[in-house]
């Protein structure tokens, strides 16, 4: 049946009818009346179902694009789960049912500004730029696979005019430090609240001592996979296939472990990464602690092992990187570093 919607004193009858998901006739009108309207709209369909009116040429929708993009890379085996919210978004916030043809630039920049101001507290320049690289690829992947003559240079334009307006940025690598006394600090106020069953000095330590992604150490780790020296983590994260990592345990989150109620089988951390980043943030905030993450406490782990003189092959194997060169930067290595451990090698 057609859309009505109101559009000031007059009335505006939408007709979409698709077929195996895809659009294959959209029309519309306004009218003075809602009965003129739906008559309107009524008729359509009714000419339409009779073969009084053609199809539209076939068209591909974003959405249609974002799936056959999300079964692709599935096939070659690439891992998909740093993109899945994103594309989710793309298809449900506006665009999902556009020709994928016919959007233009404007189109992105208004769906980008609806995007940067969703969520709980609005999404970064950053976040908004990796959702646009990622529909550009949807856009490469629908020319190259799919035939299709899309134009990249609508989303590589709202990009640019994103970026003027401050909307959209590359993402800035965090450096933030966490001290043991900021630690401290949460833990007891979380504490204080009495009755929470989240053991938050526990995990926050372990996530200093292990710096592992959250999702990797929180609602990860597997008693059957801990052997007290090291743990078996499975699927974690990497572009391009399915990854099992043994990693070595440090002697600290070792004795942390320890401290929890063993079990046979289940998960070492049985809590949800949201709701442990949810309780530090909320004691953070009650105290006053300023831009802090819990992913830092990832940071700040891989910086004290480098304090402690591991170097980047056995921090890498500790930490999950795959890329060395990214590592440089958690080493925080002054040239008065170097000359003292040269003249220890002396």
């Amino acid at each position: 049946m057609p859309t009505i919607r109101r559009r000031g004193k007059r009335y505006q009858a939408q007709v979409r009818i698709k077929r195996d998901g895809a659009i294959v006739y959209e029309n519309s009108a306004t009218f003075d009346t809602e009965r003129q309207a739906r008559m309107w709209g009524d008729k359509l369909e009714d000419d339409f179902q009779k073969g009084k009116i053609k199809p539209d040429e076939p068209v591909l929708t974003v959405s249609q694009a974002i799936e056959h993009h999300r079964e692709s890379m599935l096939k070659d085996g690439r891992d998909i789960r740093g993109v899945t919210h994103t594309l989710d978004c793309l298809k449900d916030h506006g665009l999902g049912e556009k020709d994928l043809l016919k959007i233009q630039a404007g189109d992105i920049v208004e769906w980008a500004k609806e995007y940067a101001i969703g969520g709980k507290s609005g999404r970064s320049p950053a976040t908004v730029r990796h959702a646009l690289m990622n529909l550009r690829t949807v856009y490469s992947t629908a020319r190259v696979e799919l035939k299709v003559k899309v134009d990249v240079q609508e989303v590589a334009d709202a990009v640019e005019h994103l970026t003027k307006r401050g909307l959209c940025a590359n993402s800035m690598q965090r450096d933030r430090r966490v001290t043991d006394d900021e630690v401290d600090a949460i833990c007891k106020w979380h504490e204080g609240l009495g009755g929470t069953m989240i053991p938050l000095r526990l995990i926050m330590n372990l996530l200093i001592a292990l710096p592992r992604r959250r999702g990797e150490v929180i609602s990860g780790m597997l008693w059957e996979n801990y052997d007290r020296e090291t743990v078996k983590l499975l699927d974690t994260k990497d572009p391009t296939q399915i990854r099992n990592e043994i990693v070595p345990i440090p002697p600290e989150a070792r004795a942390i472990i320890s401290k929890l109620p063993r079990a046979k089988a289940g998960y070492i951390l049985p809590y949800t990464p949201n709701s442990v980043s949810s309780a530090m943030a909320r004691a953070a905030d009650m105290l006053g602690i300023e831009d802090l993450h819990l992913h830092d406490l990832r940071h700040e782990g891989i910086s004290r092992l480098f304090e402690k003189g591991l170097d980047i092959p056995q921090v890498a194997m500790i930490s999950g990187h795959k890329s060395w060169a990214t590592l440089k930067r958690y080493t925080h290595l002054k040239p008065t570093d170097v000359v003292k451990r040269m003249v220890e090698l002396a």
